[in-house]
């Protein structure tokens, strides 16, 4: 129907509120199937996307979480190795110095761990004539009982040079060893009539033999 070549002019009240109420009728119609359609369009996309944010969410959670725990992890992991190192250090300032010297110089002397003992105990023939190091008895000179680690000038009824008194420390392989090699260079002022061992790998089996002799 073509409501442009309609003359209304000429109809009556009663064809105009019929037409009238058709036309209404009709647009409301297309207006309802509009947005009808719209909403159909608006609830599929919702669809379709919904399921795809509900997983990037979900992920994005997992992913927080597995942080959360990685840091945590690492924050015990930490909190445990300070603990163990509180733990050491507070084991090593109870134990006795003389103990930590001896236990030291022991580590170190592992160096020497291949030394020849018997060549030590041959070496000591020398020294046996002043010292003893399976007794604590003084000679010519004082014993020389676990001397390997053992504080410098410790034997305490033995008159010490000065020298040796305020010279301090612990006769460790490495002081032993300079010592034996020339004692006068080492201290000087010290009284130990001695012209030293000049060879380095006898110094040594000395050293071991006289630290293999330990008494506990």
């Amino acid at each position: 129907m073509d409501f442009g070549k309609i003359d209304f002019s000429k109809m009556s009240t009663e064809d105009k509120l019929v037409r009238g109420f058709a036309a209404g009728s009709g647009a409301l119609l297309i207006l309802l199937f509009a947005v009808r359609g719209f909403g159909d369009g608006v609830e599929r996309t919702a669809e379709d996307t919904t399921p795809q944010e509900t997983e990037t969410a979900a992920v994005e959670a997992e992913d927080d979480a597995e942080e959360e725990v990685a840091e945590d992890e690492a924050a015990e992991e930490e909190a445990a190795d300070e603990d163990t190192q509180e733990a050491r250090e507070e084991e090593a300032t109870e134990e006795d110095p003389g103990e930590v010297a001896e236990e030291a110089a022991a580590e170190e002397f592992e160096i020497a761990a291949d030394a020849d003992l018997a060549n030590g105990a041959s070496l000591w023939t020398q020294c046996s004539a002043c010292h003893v190091y399976d007794s604590e008895q003084n000679r010519a000179g004082p014993h020389l009982v676990n001397i390997v680690g053992r504080d410098v000038a410790a034997v305490d009824d033995w008159n010490y040079s000065q020298a040796l008194s305020d010279y301090g420390g612990a006769w460790t392989p490495e002081s032993l060893d300079a010592w034996l090699e020339n004692p006068d260079d080492y201290i000087p002022g010290n009284q130990m009539a001695y012209g030293g061992i000049s060879d380095a790998d006898d110094r040594s089996d000395l050293i071991a033999y006289l630290y293999s002799q330990r008494m506990d």
